[in-house]
């Protein structure tokens, strides 16, 4: 089977339709690069990658052919609030330049990363805007794939950085398997659900297999942690009605899979088990990972006791927890400060940067994608397709945003892409069936 049929078996694509109109190749282009990590110009504390040339170019070409935006203005009143506070934050910090470094690159993941994916959705068809957007992850995924395979010959594809023993682990250009286990997510909670939500007779069973499969070649523990987040907001989705499948019937299905993933990667080495996805369980809580993202939490929530309501600033965390430990002058445009005492989860580096201000504004941008949700998913008009991506696209932000607990960095180009298409498509579907309400009156 040629690479070409295997793209259009999994994505219902055919690859040329990206070469058919130039904007649709960019845009292509545009989300996939939003995940290439290793390769990055260093300028001071900062990586200048290929997305951050990418995203630009794009936008630029975007207001030259549409000419005409809206903006979600809820959404861009409070980010322009949580700047003010960095701002603020950054003017009482011990490392300023750090924190304005942070302050310009939040700036630019709201403007490049959520702002356009949301505008688009007023000038491209939502279900092609999607199919393109999921079709980059595909191709990322694929990748990792093949890294992972490829090892099993002795032949290490560009990109890998660890091992389980002599295999390589998928992590296609992210810094690490953990990163691209947490960028892969969207596709394949997006996927899994609608697996687990559609009538039976459009499902496809390796529309459940593949998605999966490309997120367990992480051999991430992330991934356990993952699909307990997932399991626990479908019994949410389903406490409040927003689900009516049979939940046993929807767990023994998405189980039996994940099961025989495990089962045939347990076959292959025992190893990718007890040393990836359940070290944890095999090493007990003595293993670094644990040791080390544990340090971090008491660190920052310490930061944070004692700079409880604006912080120490957004990027300065790293050189006040070094300080704290290390004593002495600390360099404040030393890079490896900022990977040695990075935070490791968002909620605690949100507390320790921009303290009680700032996760009170978080916060509130959590209950504004809330309200997105509900509101849109309350339409009656919404076809039965329309309520599945809508829930499958909730679903996927919300495991993301709580995967981000074990991991961390919010400023990360494919989280703030993902929360942009899940607003840009709630609020299309809201503009959609407002327009047809307008219509039948005047008609």
């Amino acid at each position: 089977m040629s690479s070409s049929m295997i793209f259009r078996v999994f994505t219902n694509t055919n690859p040329l339709f990206l070469f058919t109109k130039p904007f649709y190749l960019l845009l292509f282009v545009y989300f996939l690069t939003t995940s290439i990590d290793l390769y990055y110009l260093p300028v001071i504390l900062f990586k200048f990658k290929l997305t951050h040339v990418i995203a630009p170019i794009f936008s630029v070409i975007l207001l030259l052919v549409f000419r005409n935006f809206h903006l979600p203005y809820r959404f861009t009143l409070l980010m322009i609030g949580i700047l003010i506070t960095m701002a603020f934050s950054a003017a009482n910090s011990i490392n300023p330049p750090a924190c304005m470094g942070y302050f310009l690159w939040m700036a630019f993941n709201f403007i490049f990363y959520f702002l356009i994916p949301y505008i688009l959705f007023r000038y491209i068809p939502a279900s092609t805007l999607l199919q393109i957007y999921f079709n980059s992850f595909f191709c990322m995924g694929l990748y990792a794939l093949l890294q992972f395979v490829f090892s099993f010959a002795g032949i290490i594809l560009p990109g890998v950085t660890q091992y389980i023993f002599n295999l390589a682990r998928g992590q296609a250009f992210t810094y690490e398997p953990t990163f691209y286990a947490l960028y892969i997510l969207p596709l394949t909670i997006f996927y899994t659900t609608k697996f687990l939500l559609n009538p039976q007779e459009k499902r496809k069973l390796y529309h459940l297999i593949y998605p999966n499969l490309l997120l367990l070649v992480s051999t991430s523990t992330g991934c356990l942690f993952s699909y307990l987040i997932y399991f626990s907001q479908l019994i949410l989705f389903k406490f409040f009605k927003i689900i009516k499948t049979n939940l046993v019937k929807l767990f023994s299905q998405c189980a039996g899979v994940l099961f025989i993933l495990l089962g045939c990667m347990a076959f292959i080495k025992t190893e990718l088990l007890t040393k990836g996805f359940l070290k944890f369980f095999f090493q007990g809580t003595s293993h670094y990972s644990i040791v080390h993202r544990w340090e971090g939490i008491v660190a920052y929530w310490n930061i944070f006791l004692e700079n409880s309501i604006f912080g120490v600033g957004l990027g300065a965390g790293p050189f006040y927890y070094a300080q704290k430990k290390l004593g002495g002058f600390i360099d404040p445009f030393d890079p490896l400060i900022i990977a040695h005492y990075c935070p490791t989860n968002v909620f605690t580096e949100i507390l320790a940067s921009l303290g009680l201000v700032g996760i009170l504004l978080f916060i509130i941008f959590l209950n504004l994608l809330i309200h997105t949700f509900r509101s849109t998913h309350r339409i009656p008009q919404l076809s039965s397709e329309e309520k599945i991506n809508l829930i499958a696209l909730a679903l996927s932000v919300g495991v993301v945003l709580g995967a981000l607990q074990f991991n961390q960095n919010i400023t990360r180009a494919y989280l703030w892409v993902h929360i942009g298409i899940f607003v840009g498509y709630a609020d299309s579907l809201r503009r959609k069936y407002q327009q047809e309400v307008v219509l039948n009156k005047s008609g």
